[in-house]
């Protein structure tokens, strides 16, 4: 897949995305969360937060959402838009219609980071195109499942005790990982154990031994 990217048959290397883990603060309960941006304590919170750009798939996100038809459901979207000057106002005319949608066309300072994601139950990524993702890294360095299409990278990172891929072959493959999510029985402590693998001290022995080998040299 790297060779297909990048065009090259030698002189790749592969070493994960770093965990966030302990970063960002992490004391905020799910309810205090929720309490704290509005939403109710007993609904269904599917999130997405990071730049709002439209290679991220926000328009099949909120068009999928409308398809559940679910009271119980909410969908959190936060995050600055970035590089289409439209895009925002197309962001509001999507959502305002549908109260079960909360848009934050805003940065999240890294203090507010632990509202949106321990007010949420699962993190969506609809991503249309992607190299890595540190949105994933983040979603499981707070212990949250993940749904994303299955292409690239995302493979590689989310198995079937993390999150939810799915096939964009399909016509209604976001659909169903949205309707999916909810009936899974997602253990916190066990993506919080998945997502160590990927703490630096692992890592970072791999970027050292990369830049030792290579010796500044280009390939």
């Amino acid at each position: 897949m790297k060779r297909a990217i990048y065009k090259r048959k030698s002189g790749i290397s592969v070493i994960p995305h770093g965990n966030y883990i302990g970063y960002y603060p992490n004391q905020v309960s799910k309810t205090e969360a929720r309490l704290r941006l509005g939403l109710p304590g007993d609904a269904f919170v599917y999130l997405f937060l990071g730049l709002l750009r439209p290679y991220k798939g926000l328009e099949d996100l909120f068009e999928a959402f409308e398809t559940l038809e679910w009271p119980g459901a909410r969908l959190l979207v936060a995050g600055q838009v970035f590089g289409v000057d439209s895009y925002e106002s197309r962001l509001l005319d999507l959502t305002r219609s549908n109260s079960k949608i909360m848009l934050v066309p805003e940065f999240i300072v890294d203090e507010a980071i632990q509202l949106y994601m321990n007010a949420c139950d699962v993190f969506v990524l609809p991503y249309k195109d992607i190299t890595t993702s540190g949105a994933a890294a983040l979603a499981l360095s707070f212990g949250r499942p993940i749904i994303a299409p299955a292409i690239t990278s995302f493979p590689e990172v989310i198995t079937s005790e993390v999150g939810i891929l799915y096939d964009t072959s399909q016509p209604n493959g976001l659909v169903s990982a949205l309707r999916e999510a909810r009936t899974r029985s997602w253990s916190e402590s066990k993506i919080f154990d998945y997502a160590h693998q990927f703490d630096w001290d692992k890592l970072g022995p791999q970027f050292a031994a990369l830049y030792t080998k290579h010796d500044g040299r280009r390939q």
